[in-house]
């Protein structure tokens, strides 16, 4: 009986450990076959998810946003960039900040090792029906061919059910400039010119605000959950977790009225900012949200739509820098401001 026990033990632990193995990230021989692991062969089906960027070309090096959704919630996900006419390299580097529950990837057929060629989940729980990325060009001219991609994932659901062969294809322009989209970018490019001293914490401002707003200092900025109080305008839930950061522009809040999320002046050195924002308003009503660096504008933002965007601000000063998120209301009451995910980390945004 007691044998028998422990090889009833042995079994739990082995079938553990395997659902671990691919509930906790996609196999590596899905960077060739776009397939989950473990699952089974009947499970794929067309769910209905879709793979988009927010726009149709792109430059060398130029960084976009790529976005999978669908209509219902999903556990497990794996995306790539290809070459139309290489169909087994990943082509690009997916670059921080990803949502919690997803990581980076490094996969053996892509042409720089270097790269993250991929985005991967990295653990089962549900994730929402939808999941945006950065997304960085490969460096270099694009062979002056036009040269197609494509965008490809596969989306796991259940156990039982998951799609592959989602694709979109997207165009590399040699005709096209530089500017990344979604992203500040700075002048020094791949070289840091002022080093961070070892006493600075850059962790103390990595935040989701789920129990607060850790090293930042609020004044008009708000801890939500869920829905705003507002229609149309404000987010229906956090990006990462359950709750964000938040500014209401209906009443009592009147015109030029500002919220002010501040960090104190303990920064320095070479270092990168990158948050989510959510800042749907009309246009032409003076709704602004700006990035301040030491008072001098990093990123300036006038309204995007009822989606959280991803951004970077890269920053390279001797200390003491102090960084504000500041949100002003412009003419009417539709100009709601989120932030959610915050994250700091040394060295030059990736």
């Amino acid at each position: 009986m007691r044998f028998g026990s422990l090889l009833f033990a042995f079994i739990l632990i082995g079938l553990h450990q395997m659902a671990e193995g691919t509930s906790y990230g996609p196999p590596v021989s899905a960077c060739s076959s776009m397939l989950p692991s473990g699952h089974p062969v009947n499970g794929e089906t067309n769910l209905g998810f879709n793979i988009s960027a927010n726009q149709t070309s792109f430059s060398a090096g130029q960084v976009i946003e790529i976005t999978v959704s669908g209509e219902t919630s999903f556990k497990g996900l794996f995306i790539q960039v290809r070459r139309a006419s290489l169909s087994n390299n990943a082509y690009g580097s997916f670059i921080n900040p990803v949502p919690s529950g997803f990581k980076l990837m490094v996969c053996p057929n892509q042409p720089s090792s270097s790269d993250k060629g991929a985005v991967g989940h990295s653990n089962p729980n549900p994730k929402g029906n939808s999941a945006t990325f950065l997304w960085r060009a490969p460096m270099g001219s694009c062979d002056g061919d036009g040269a197609d991609y494509e965008m490809r994932a596969t989306v796991v659901t259940t156990y039982a059910t998951y799609e592959t062969g989602i694709t979109r294809g997207i165009v590399c322009d040699p005709n096209m400039g530089g500017e990344d989209e979604g992203s500040d970018n700075n002048d020094n490019d791949d070289v840091c010119i002022n080093s961070s001293d070892v006493t600075v914490i850059f962790e103390k401002y990595n935040t989701s605000f789920e129990s607060g707003f850790d090293g930042w200092i609020s004044n008009g900025f708000t801890r939500h959950a869920g829905i705003t109080p507002s229609t149309i305008t404000g987010p229906s839930s956090a990006y990462d977790g359950n709750y964000y950061a938040y500014f209401e522009t209906s009443h009592p809040a009147q015109p030029g009225d500002v919220a002010n999320l501040t960090s104190t002046n303990d920064l320095a050195g070479c270092f990168c900012l990158t948050f989510y924002h959510q800042h749907a308003v009309k246009e032409n009503t003076g709704h602004l949200f700006r990035v301040l660096v030491n008072e001098e504008i990093a990123l300036e933002i006038e309204g995007t739509d009822n989606m959280w965007h991803p951004y970077q601000v890269q920053v390279d000063q001797p200390g003491p820098v102090v960084i504000r998120f500041t949100a002003t209301r412009g003419t009417n009451w539709q100009g709601d401001t989120a932030l959610d995910l915050i994250s700091i980390y040394q060295g030059l945004c990736t």
